[in-house]
């Protein structure tokens, strides 16, 4: 059923965008034979069509419809020539080709959005002055703008759809958009015909123009007269005196309606022009910040290359090759302030090891730390991907261990590590008091 009504609703939508041009045709060619409710029958003959298509498969069948229905119309509707009722029945077989078309075909491909604000919005722009001062279509002024209305509403509410989809379902595996979601989208924007159609029907915009520049002007007077020092001004207080001008018509009693809209939009302007002042000063420092912190990159790169210290020869390449060139400037001076200001917080308030309370487990991890430690601040460079039995040999100093203290380390470093079993000599470690008492 749903599918259904989806072909009816497309095709009263080619109805209302080609209704201009059933007026061109009815003025210019059918001598305004179709008038009032007689567009109805054009609406009909399109649901018509779609019944046909839906109830016939066979072609022969939907065309000798086609031609009898179109028959019917001609017969029973009055038509003043020969030529008319030609024109007539050809324009009647054509809407029910249509029909037929949306009951056998995806609906939404058949006469496309892009095809309708390309085609039918600018006719309606153009139809309405021409309908409006020819003599030869004698039509009610109304009833192209209501349609034309109609036509650009539920044209918005299928881009406003098609927008959703875009936004919602481009970067999931959903097919269907969540019906809160398009419940509110569609609630907002049926408030915003709402506000227009109050707007235009109350005249409320040429009021609040009106109002705003008054008191801009107002405002400038004011000042002006302050710098000035008028004496005969000194008891208005500010730019919300009355003054007289912009009055070009005689003033009428309002409605309590206006007014309140009036206040609602004067407050809703206030508001935005407020929202507008702060985005642009957002933008204008966004852009500003940027700016600077293009300008030090590029102020730290020229240095960098004066002082050979540009990134490309700070890297080792991957054939191992390190530039060991020295710099003139050092760049990173208060990148070592900071790591010597963390070493020494870290060394005066680290909590202290209680040596006696450390498990087996526990006393070798920590002299493996210490002695990592003490042959990196000799000069030695251990990276976290050796193993025990790795650092240990790299590290060839007397001073910090001897070579049978530092292969004992190792072992028992990675039975501690990679072992469950207790260690049966564990005792060799209270000899190891250069690096627990350190």
């Amino acid at each position: 059923m749903k599918r259904y009504m989806m072909k009816f609703f497309y095709s009263f939508l080619e109805y209302l965008a080609l209704f201009p041009v059933f007026l061109w045709f009815n003025g210019l060619l059918l001598s305004n034979t179709f008038d009032g409710f007689d567009w109805f029958y054009l609406l009909g003959y399109y649901w018509l069509g779609i019944m046909v298509g839906s109830w016939f498969n066979k072609q022969v069948l939907q065309w000798g419809n086609i031609l009898l229905l179109s028959g019917i119309f001609i017969y029973f509707f009055d038509m003043n020539t020969l030529w008319i009722t030609l024109l007539v029945f050809v324009l009647m077989s054509a809407i029910l080709y249509r029909g037929i078309l949306y009951a056998n075909e995806s609906s939404d491909q058949i006469f496309r959005l892009e095809l309708m604000w390309a085609f039918s919005v600018p006719l309606y722009f153009i139809s309405y002055p021409i309908f409006r001062w020819a003599a030869t279509f004698d039509y009610d002024e109304n009833l192209l703008s209501f349609v034309g209305v109609v036509f650009m509403v539920l044209l918005l509410f299928l881009l406003n759809n098609d927008h959703l989809k875009n936004a919602t379902l481009a970067k999931g595996d959903r097919k269907r958009i969540n019906h809160k979601v398009l419940r509110q989208n569609r609630f907002y924007l049926i408030m915003l015909f709402v506000v227009v159609f109050l707007i235009t029907q109350y005249n409320v915009v040429r009021s609040v123009l009106s109002y705003f520049a008054r008191s801009v002007f107002q405002f400038f007077l004011w000042l002006l007269q302050l710098f000035q020092g008028s004496p005969e001004e000194e008891g208005r207080i500010g730019p919300a005196g009355e003054m007289d001008f912009f009055v070009t018509e005689e003033t009428s009693e309002r409605s309590r309606l206006a007014e309140i809209i009036d206040q609602i939009l004067y407050t809703v302007i206030t508001i935005l022009l407020i929202i507008a002042v702060l985005i642009l000063v957002y933008i204008a420092f966004k852009k500003l910040s940027r700016l600077l912190v293009r300008f030090s990159q590029f102020v730290r790169h020229i240095i960098g290359v004066l002082a050979n210290k540009s990134d490309k020869w700070n890297q080792t390449s991957k054939t191992g090759y390190d530039d060991e060139k020295e710099s003139l400037l050092e760049l990173n001076w208060h990148k070592k302030i900071v790591d010597n200001t963390k070493k020494f917080v870290r060394k005066r308030f680290a909590k202290r090891i209680n040596w006696e309370k450390l498990t087996d487990q526990e006393k070798v991890r920590f002299l493996y730390k210490q002695f990592i430690i003490q042959a990196e601040r000799d000069g030695y460079q251990i990276q976290a991907s050796d193993t025990a039995l790795e650092a240990v040999t790299l590290v060839n100093d007397e001073w910090i261990l001897t070579e049978h203290e530092r292969e004992t380390l190792a072992k028992l470093y990675s039975r501690a590590r990679y072992s469950n079993e207790p260690l049966e000599d564990v005792k060799i470690l209270d000899q190891f008091t250069k690096l627990h008492h350190k």
